[in-house]
């Protein structure tokens, strides 16, 4: 994936909700996508103006994901 690929918000839960069984609330949803930012493996950002939230995987998140 390329470093300046980002995944805006909302495709990113869908495509976690069609991709994981049992499908996740969205509590549990939260909680990882926290988890993900606080261990450094994504990156968020947030368009000042229209509030969207977008996502990007960091060096970390793909060493992580190798080990997988």
């Amino acid at each position: 994936m390329p470093k300046t690929y980002t995944q805006r918000d909302e495709v990113l839960r869908a495509e976690v909700c069609l991709e994981v069984q049992p499908r996740p609330t969205l509590l549990e949803l939260e909680d990882a996508i926290t988890e993900l930012e606080q261990s450094s493996c994504i990156i968020g950002t947030r368009n000042e103006l229209t509030g969207e939230r977008k996502w990007m995987i960091t060096d970390a998140g793909i060493l992580q994901l190798g080990q997988i």
